[in-house]
């Protein structure tokens, strides 16, 4: 009996390690374009004109942990519209399918879904004080 838990152990723990190797590394530098729509809206809640841009920007993961990965965001250019928001932190957690990526940054939120080791889709969300915008754009990893 003893030996039966202890083949159970080891095989377990060996498929462990397995899912563990299976975890994505997604080090490295990302860029993008993304096809972006939002509205602005003053003080009073108050909403102006809606807006279609694209932008490009580049996102650089410097640190992952497992499934935690961490970085920042160092570029950002709008084709149209406000200013750009600026350099951001960004943190993700990557799913236990090993294909989703939750992201978060300053103010807003990514879903992505991992299409090959070097290429990602995300759609991002933020709503800030006199802003909202949705957009979706295709992510690859710079070799």
């Amino acid at each position: 009996m003893r030996q039966l838990f202890l083949a159970a152990g080891l095989i377990l723990a060996t498929v462990g390690a397995a899912r563990a190797e299976e975890i994505p590394d997604l080090t490295g530098r990302w860029t993008f374009t993304a096809e972006a729509v939002g509205f602005t809206f003053d003080k009073y809640g108050v909403s102006e004109e809606t807006a279609f841009r694209t932008f490009e920007s580049t996102v650089d993961f410097d640190r992952q942990d497992g499934r935690r990965v961490a970085g920042h965001e160092v570029d950002h250019k709008v084709s149209s519209g406000p200013d750009p928001i600026g350099i951001e932190r960004v943190v993700a957690v990557i799913g236990h399918d090993n294909k989703s990526v939750y992201m978060v940054d300053e103010n807003g939120f990514r879903d992505c879904v991992i299409l090959d080791a070097d290429t990602m889709s995300c759609v991002y969300r933020h709503t800030l004080e006199h802003r909202s915008d949705i957009s979706v754009g295709y992510w690859k990893r710079q070799k």
